[in-house]
């Protein structure tokens, strides 16, 4: 990783990650450790919250 994202900038491999990690915690699947501050850091996005609440992922959404 070169910054905060896989790329740098935000890319549709990080929504695939992050999507990735949250079935996996969803799932009760420890991801690794270094991935804990990546999560937080897309979950916080706006645009993400926002899609989790249009999605009906409130509780991961809360969880952010």
């Amino acid at each position: 990783m070169s910054g905060d994202f896989l790329f740098g900038d935000f890319t549709v491999a990080d929504a695939y990650l992050f999507v990735m990690l949250a079935w996996a915690k969803r799932q009760a699947i420890e991801a690794p450790a270094a991935f804990a501050g990546y999560f937080e850091r897309v979950s916080s996005r706006p645009a993400v919250l926002a899609a989790l609440r249009d999605e009906g992922m409130t509780a991961l959404a809360a969880a952010a």
